[in-house]
């Protein structure tokens, strides 16, 4: 089914007043649902695997989401580990800055990047890739 194509669909939405608290019980859910479906597949007439493509938010959300500092932090960016620097904005001026990986993430080994764990982190997905960080209105 390599070249099986399908539409993406919204799975889930939010407004609000403010951010869902707490983040985990707000998700707990979704994230049973999506590891059922990750680990198992659909049964409809044939087992259809499913595989999680992105996770789709403006820039607040997804620091949200992964429980990292906001795009504006020195310790923001979401590819690097480049320490930014202030210039009327932070900026990340070291191209050639340690990579992030799910690996590091996972082990928060840069302790500035996180305030907290991510609920996703249940979730056997790559947490660099899967919130893509270049989505513009």
């Amino acid at each position: 089914m390599k070249n099986f194509k399908s539409e993406p669909f919204v799975v889930g939405s939010f407004l609000g007043e403010g951010k869902p608290n707490p983040l985990s019980e707000y998700l707990e859910e979704l994230l049973k649902e999506l590891l059922e479906l990750l680990s198992e597949g659909i049964k409809i007439n044939n087992l259809i695997k499913v595989k999680i493509h992105s996770f789709v938010c403006d820039a607040p959300a997804r620091a949200y989401l992964k429980c990292v500092k906001q795009h504006s932090g020195y310790a923001s960016c979401d590819r690097c580990e480049d320490y930014g620097v202030y210039h009327g904005r932070i900026i990340f001026r070291n191209s050639s800055a340690k990579r992030r990986d799910d690996k590091s993430f996972r082990a928060q080994d840069d302790k500035e990047h996180h305030h907290g764990e991510s609920p996703l982190l249940m979730l056997p997905i790559d947490m660099i890739f899967i919130l893509p960080h270049r989505l513009y209105a």
